[in-house]
């Protein structure tokens, strides 16, 4: 690639017209921020054709509203490089210099347009105003890279502020693009496109083609469908038409003919069948009159024989009932013969009759016991699942039942019972025992309680009502009272218990001896009083509390228990009285069959004598009946036998006079059948085509009523033909078939295309793989020449893909190993900021290496020592110097030495005077 030697910028930016050297090989451009580094850069991007400027700039920014025209020029070098000159291309030969220019058109705020020429020589500016016939951007593009300066070299030259690391972060695939791009041989690489684009062109031909013989052929099959169908709805109209003009009225023709010829040939076999069957029938007759007088003398004498029967029939009867009954009656008498001869003679009847109704009572208490037990059984339960129900103690019925008066009646009420709790269990039964009926006592409020005791006395009630009385409870309740062991649960009845405080209980008789002036009550019940004592706990159930509530369900839980026990000694009793009662009657009825038995002896003797006579006498009538149905059945067959040969007879002259009459029928029939058929082979001969009758013989010819029913067939079919009826359909079919061979023909010669342009990709293919793989060899060993010179190890490898992607699949991955440590990506994250750049630099400054010879190349790097360290900036400084490559390098205001010793030429910028519209012009420094 060529290197600048100068820059010359008119009117752009704040630039009205400089010329600065860049004559060697680092140029460094030194000025604060803002002093126009990055505007000299540009200016360089845009001479290049670069795709972008800095910071996404435009040339708007650059180009001053009031400037018509601007101008870039660069003068470059055009020495040999190798073997090839960069600008050979456009006749420019010898180490002379060459001019790049750049002349941009301001056409106004929506439009600028740029013309670029290359010059020989160093021209000025009165020679660029005869200029003419610019070259494009495209075209300069080209021309730049045949002197060495490609699109992706200006992606990488043209580097933002502190982005020098940029090509280090570039994928393998986008890397191994870049190096072919730059280095590799354009010439293979054309190939090699031009055969991917035509294989890909004739892929999708072959596609497009193959879908469109596809579609034809569907179209075709679609076609075929309907022309098969067509053909056969022609077929059928075809059919149809011979059917009605030829073969039909050639087969009536021919069978008209056959019926005409028939039907005089059987004339005279009738008349003759005609005349036999006169004889015939008279004959009948004469053999009827006979047969019939030999009946009536036979059903004379049947009558008579039928009557003798009835006769018989009649006495067999009456002796078959009176044996009936003698022989039940006598078999009863026998059974109880036998049965009685088992009976002991000595059993006691009377003993035996009265014991029957002793076991028949016991029987009867006994059922009567159970039933009530069931009855108390279910009582139980019922008052068991009451009390678990309502969670309160069980009262007695009438209790119950008055209290739903009360509460029909809407009157509030309370007992007794269920205002107290009984504190100690001990005393339960001296407590309830004392208080009794009070304990039913209901209790309503002032206002009900006239109400109340209307109805108590209405429905008779007989435990008290009472008032609700809220009294206090006395101040001094001795201990051993009664009411000392109350839990009062409704203060509304506590006018009741004030009199409980002077009733004592004490644990035994002589304890409560000692109290002359007051009521005691012992545990089990037993009261003292002035008068005496008296045991008042008999039959006591408890109703006050919850532990008179447990008492009763433990009292319901031993009367269910209890109550079951007797139940099964019951069924038990029940069962034996049953069966005691059983064989009783059994013995009683054994001494009635005995004395019915000594009634009848006589009676079984005399039936069994009567039986026998009567069954002798039976035997003969049966015996003169089975005489007189032999003689009866003797007749009927002979007269069976004449009736059958009458009725032959009648069969055989009605079958004459049947057929004499289908004779008559049948020839009046035929004759006016003849009429007509020999009308319908006049008709005919009209309508058979001339030596029709030649073309088709009877034997070539189904029958009439075939092809009539053929006919009907094919009209139905035709009437009711689904498929396609347009008979044109055929020869299109026929063309469409000939459009297909031909689309065929076409697909297999571009098949064959294909394969050549399969082959002709393979092979460029080889050469392009041989190409990367020359190309990535001399690459590496640039790389890793240049990293021996930047004190590092880097190592270059390539991977190809595999099959059709051996190409587009490669891949470039780099390997770096910095201060002998071990070797990781380039883009790994473990790198320093120096190192990406370092790294980058040498991908870089690699890719100018041509043939192994010097370097060369020219690239702009905007503040490449933006994560460098003093000594990191002297050792790139060393390695940029290293390749012999022109580099233009910006930096900020800096007083590092290290930062300006690397460059030749040194040009510092300063930032423009607001007062002035223009810049100064750099100042540059050369290193001696």
């Amino acid at each position: 690639m060529f290197h600048f030697k100068a820059l010359e910028l008119m009117n752009w930016d704040c630039y009205p017209h400089y010329r600065v050297p860049l004559d060697g090989d680092i140029i460094l451009l030194v000025g604060p921020n803002g002093s126009g580094k990055t505007t000299f850069l540009d200016a360089l991007r845009v001479l290049l054709n670069g795709p972008r400027l800095s910071k996404s700039r435009t040339l708007h920014h650059y180009v001053q509203p009031d400037v018509e025209i601007a101008m870039i020029k660069g003068v470059v070098t055009n020495q040999l490089i190798g073997n090839r000159r960069p600008f050979a291309h456009l006749g420019i030969y010898g180490d002379v210099d060459v001019s790049l220019v750049c002349l941009i058109y301001n056409r106004g705020p929506q439009k600028i347009d740029k013309e670029y020429f290359i010059v020989k020589g160093d021209i000025s500016l009165e020679e660029m105003k005869n200029l003419k016939n610019g070259l494009r951007s495209l075209q300069y593009s080209r021309h730049l890279e045949e002197a060495g300066v490609s699109r992706s070299t200006l992606k990488l030259i043209a580097l933002e502020q502190g982005e020098t690391d940029r090509i280090g972060q570039l994928s393998p695939e986008e890397l191994l693009q870049l190096v072919m791009d730059i280095t590799g041989n354009r010439e293979i690489i054309k190939r090699y496109e031009e055969a991917r684009r035509n294989y890909r062109r004739s892929s999708q031909q072959l596609i497009e083609l193959r879908a469109e013989y596809n579609k034809i052929c569907q179209q075709t099959q679609t076609l075929e469908k309907q022309a098969k169908q067509a053909e056969a709805y022609r077929e059928l109209l075809e059919e149809q038409d011979l059917i009605e003009k030829e073969k039909l009225p050639l087969a009536k023709w021919y069978q008209v003919l056959n019926q005409i010829h028939d039907l005089e040939k059987n004339k005279e076999d009738l008349t003759e069948k005609k005349v036999n069957f006169i004889k015939r029938q008279k004959a009948i007759e004469s053999e009827q009159e006979v047969f019939k007088g030999t009946i009536q003398g036979m059903e004379q004498e049947q009558q008579k024989l039928k009557q003798k029967q009835q006769e018989q029939e009649r006495e067999i009867n009456q002796l078959h009932q009176q044996i009936g009954r003698c022989n039940s009656e006598w078999q009863r008498l026998d059974a109880l013969r036998r049965e009685c001869e088992e009976i002991p003679q000595d059993f006691p009847v009377k003993e035996m009759e009265a014991r029957l109704e002793e076991l028949q009572g016991i029987y009867y208490e006994a059922k009567n016991k159970l039933a009530q037990a069931r009855q108390d059984l279910a009582n139980y339960e019922k008052e068991s699942k009451q009390i678990t129900k309502s969670k309160r103690p069980s009262f007695p019925s009438e209790i119950y039942e008055f209290r739903e008066i009360l509460a029909e009646k809407k009157i509030e009420n309370l007992l007794f019972a269920e205002g107290i709790e009984i504190i100690d269990p001990k005393w339960q039964l001296a407590i309830e025992a004392f208080l009794g009926r009070d304990r039913f006592s209901v209790y309503v409020s002032h206002a009900d309680f006239l109400e109340a005791k209307k109805l108590g006395q209405k429905h008779r009630y007989s435990n008290y009502i009472s008032c609700f009385e809220n009294v206090p409870l006395p101040s001094r309740i001795y201990p051993n009272s009664v009411l000392a062991n109350l839990k009062v649960l409704d203060k509304r009845i506590s006018g009741r218990l004030g009199v409980l405080n002077d009733i004592i209980l004490v644990d035994t008789i002589e304890e409560g001896h000692q109290y002359h002036d007051k009521i005691t009550i012992t545990v089990q019940g037993y009261r003292q009083d002035r008068r005496g004592g008296i045991f008042i706990a008999r039959d006591v159930r408890f109703f006050c509390g919850g532990l008179a509530m447990e008492k009763q369900i433990s009292e319901i839980k031993e009367q269910l228990l209890e109550r079951e026990e007797k139940i099964n000694l019951l069924q038990s009793q029940l069962q034996k009285a049953s069966q005691d009662v059983r064989e009783q009657e059994k013995q009683v009825l054994m001494i009635k069959k005995r004395e019915e038995w000594l009634r009848s002896q006589d009676m079984h003797k005399s039936l069994k004598k009567e039986g026998d006579e009567l069954l002798k006498t039976s035997h003969k009538w049966i015996e003169e009946k089975q005489k007189t149905l032999q003689e009866l059945d003797k007749i009927i067959d002979e007269r069976n036998r004449i009736l059958n040969q009458i009725r032959e007879l009648q069969k055989e002259k009605d079958r004459i006079e049947k057929e004499f009459r289908q004779i008559e029928e049948f020839w009046m029939q035929r004759d006016q059948i003849l009429q007509q058929l020999r009308w319908q082979k006049e008709e005919l001969d009209k309508l058979i085509p001339a030596g029709g009758s030649a073309s088709y013989t009877p034997d070539k010819l189904e029958k009439p009523e075939w092809m009539e029913h053929k006919l009907l067939e094919l009209k139905h079919e035709i009437e009711m033909f689904v498929g396609c009826k347009d008979l044109t359909l055929i020869s299109l079919y026929d063309y469409e078939q000939q459009q297909l061979d031909m689309k065929k023909r076409q697909l297999e010669r571009q098949e064959e295309d294909q394969k050549q342009r399969t082959q002709e990709l393979e092979h460029c293919r080889k050469d392009y793989k041989d190409m990367i793989v020359q190309t990535v060899t001399f690459y590496g060993k640039a790389v890793k020449e240049l990293a021996e010179l930047a004190g590092c190890r880097m190592k270059v490898a390539l991977e190809l893909g595999t099959g059709e992607t051996l190409v587009e699949d490669a891949r470039l991955s780099i390997k770096v190993s910095f201060d002998q440590k071990h070797e990781v990506d380039i883009r790994d994250k473990s790198l320093s900021g120096g190192q990406d750049v370092i790294s980058s630099l040498i991908l870089l400054v690699a890719l100018s290496r041509i043939e192994q010879q010097g370097a060369s190349g020219f690239f702009i790097m905007d503040e490449h020592n933006a994560h460098l360290d003093m000594l990191r900036i002297i050792e790139v400084g060393q390695f940029l110097r290293s390749t012999k490559a022109q580099f233009v390098l910006t930096t900020p205001t800096t007083e590092n030495m290290a930062a300006l010793a690397v460059a030749d030429l040194i040009m510092t910028f300063s930032k423009r005077d607001p007062k002035s519209p223009h810049a100064p012009k750099p100042r540059y420094m050369r290193k001696m």
